[in-house]
This record gives C-alpha cells, structure tokens and sequence, in this order.
C-alpha cells in the first residue's frame, strides 16, 4: 500500500535543493529582529517592562541577531508617536537608549498642542459669535462643540500634516544620527 505524505512532507521534498541567498538571510534576520524590536516597544509602552529592562532585552536580541537596534528603534517607534498623544515614554526610552536630549521632539509636540488649542479658540469663538447673531443665544453656558463644525475637520487635518511633517523631518534626522 502507498505511504500517505503530510503536506509537510511534500513541501520538504519539493523545496530540499533550495537555499537562502546571503541578501535573503539578512532581510529574514531584519525582519525578525524589528518583530521581536516592536514586541519590546509595546510592552514599553504598555508599561510592562520597564526602560532598563527594555535596554538589557534590546542589548540582548542585538547579540543574539549581530545586528544594531539604533536605527531600527526610531523606524519602529515613528508610526506609535501621537501628535494628540502622550508620548512620554516613548520620549524617554529614546533619551536612554541614544543619550540624545530630546528638546527638539518635545518641543514640536508643544507647538502642535499649542496651535491646535489656538485654533480651537478661534473656532469656539466664531461659533459663539456666530450662535449670538443668528439664534440670540449667549453666555458662559454655550460650550461650541468644534468636533462637529464643518471647517475643523479640514482645519486641523492640515495643522496635523503640517506638524507630522516637521516630526518626521526630526525622527530622520535623529535616525541618520543614530548608529547602525
């Protein structure tokens, strides 16, 4: 009777003379080393390891893989910054990792909160005014609800792109700064 072969099996036996280029081994490594880099990240930034402990785990997977987790860090970290977030920890681990200052990205979160608060003002104020004229209605009670005016979604839409743009300029230049 004819032996019955697991898929396993077949696929073992079909692909047996096939080997791994050395480009196609280091982008596997990378891959698995930004994998297990963002695993780190997130219990970072769930705040189940502590930065210390993020160090000597990020020490650890670059020993094991040869590879330098500098670069790789802020390409991971990038996409998990909030404008509208806290972004304290992630602020943190860069300063301990880098032993980099990192003025220049607080300081881009500061003018966005800033100009966003800014913008809410002026927004809350035009309706105020513009419920005064129309419905004669006034007073400290009328809290405008900005979510819900037309021009805020595109307003903020465009001070959001302006100031991920300048964060990303930042990012890559601590990125290009950064060893490995």
């Amino acid at each position: 009777m004819a032996e019955i072969k697991s898929t396993l099996e077949l696929v073992m036996e079909r692909t047996r003379h096939l080997t791994l280029t050395e480009d196609e081994k280091r982008e596997q490594a990378v891959a698995e080393f930004k994998g297990s880099l963002g695993g780190l990240l997130q219990k970072v930034q769930d705040g189940i390891i502590s930065p210390e402990r993020f160090r000597a785990d990020l020490r650890t997977l670059e020993e094991g893989s040869r590879l330098s987790g500098s670069a790789m860090l802020i390409e991971e970290l990038s996409p998990r910054l909030d404008l509208d977030g806290d972004n304290a920890w992630a602020l943190n681990l860069i300063h301990d990792v880098f032993g980099v200052k990192t003025d220049e990205l607080t300081a881009i979160f500061r003018e966005y909160r800033e100009a966003r608060d800014r913008l809410t003002e002026t927004l809350s104020r035009q309706i105020q005014s513009l419920l005064a004229e129309r419905h004669g209605i006034s007073g400290s009670a009328v809290v405008p609800n900005c979510d819900a005016a037309p021009d805020w979604a595109a307003e903020s839409g465009h001070l959001r792109e302006r100031f991920q743009t300048v964060l990303n300029q930042a990012l890559a230049t601590l990125k290009m700064g950064s060893p490995g």
